[in-house]
């Protein structure tokens, strides 16, 4: 009779890096990463970063770069009952309360022992939450919500004027994305709603 047996011996209670990980900050705006993009992360390495939005702003996470080891290693980030995967090229909208209490998100990074990557690095970008320029000249092509961001915050009530031009027409074409029941965006022509989201096809 013969007898095969394995034996894997794993090591128990493995001390975990904290400093693999490091802020830069710059011109309002910051970014979190692994310390060495070139090569690679520690083993065992484990990082927390808090960021905290304030009332009246918002920051948009741009997840630049990414290579860990799949389903092994961790980067991750929490806010109130959330807990959720990160992922190369995603762009998180990170806001404060509905109520404009600031609001705190907390993002981690964990690897193991095992496999080694180059790592992760997400930029923040800062946004104050300003409407753009009431006034929309002629020859503007294109015209954002708001002053210094792609993307609207919550809780803004943003009104815009078209300047006289010579054209008897004027083609408007309305793009959003990330729309809500919540939201409306309203065009009015000579004091009368001619467009109204919310009965929009």
């Amino acid at each position: 009779m013969e007898f095969d047996a394995y034996i894997s011996i794993v090591k128990q209670n493995v001390p975990q890096i904290s400093n693999g990980c490091a802020v830069v900050v710059g011109d309002g705006n910051f970014t979190w990463s692994t310390r060495n993009l070139t090569n690679g992360y520690e083993n065992n390495v484990i990082c927390n970063f808090n960021v905290t939005v304030e009332s009246g702003t918002s920051i948009m996470a741009n997840i630049d770069q990414m290579s860990i080891e799949d389903d092994v290693d961790q980067l991750r980030y929490y806010y109130d009952l959330y807990n959720l995967p990160l992922h190369i090229h995603d762009r998180i909208i990170l806001r404060a309360h509905e109520n404009g209490s600031a609001k705190t998100y907390y993002f981690v990074f964990e690897s193991d022992g095992n496999y080694r990557a180059s790592g992760f690095s997400i930029s923040f970008v800062k946004n104050a939450c300003q409407c753009a320029d009431p006034f929309i000249p002629c020859d503007n092509i294109t015209h954002t919500v708001m002053k210094n961001s792609e993307y609207v915050c919550q809780n803004v009530q943003c009104s815009f004027r078209m300047q006289h031009c010579s054209s008897r027409f004027t083609y408007l074409n309305i793009k959003a994305s990330n729309y809500t029941d919540i939201d409306d965006i309203k065009v009015f022509s000579n004091g009368i709603v001619v467009y109204d989201s919310k009965f929009a096809v």
